[in-house]
């Protein structure tokens, strides 16, 4: 079963937010040897993408348990995979942002619903 157009819409909005708040990706599971030793493989905004689109492709591309087109040419559109794909390719964004330092706005929103809905607790 493909993904809903909401389901869809949303996954566009959070590209959207993780674009807008990051300056930089870090894929802590991508190690690259430097001058300085090994560090974390970094994308870095306006230097390896320039808008959403390209940051989209990247996060595919880095995202090694994203299916891949029959033919093996490159990632399959988020339209042709399934909600369980979707999600688990969220969870690869959430993770990524994360390692790269970030607490996006929506995130802390949600914090901040868990925290008072426990004060009634």
């Amino acid at each position: 079963m493909k993904i809903s157009s909401n389901f869809n819409r949303y996954y566009h909005a959070f590209l959207n937010e993780v674009f807008t708040h990051t300056p930089a990706l870090v894929f802590k599971d991508f190690i690259e040897d430097t001058p300085y030793g090994q560090v974390p493989f970094r994308l870095v905004k306006y230097e390896d993408y320039h808008d959403m689109n390209e940051m989209k492709q990247w996060l595919k591309t880095m995202n090694l348990d994203y299916a891949v087109k029959e033919d093996g040419s490159g990632k399959i559109s988020t339209t042709q995979i399934d909600s369980a794909a979707l999600v688990q390719h969220l969870e690869f964004i959430y993770k990524t942002v994360a390692d790269s330092g970030i607490i996006l706005p929506s995130v802390e929103l949600e914090w901040k619903r868990t925290i008072e809905a426990a004060k009634g607790w």
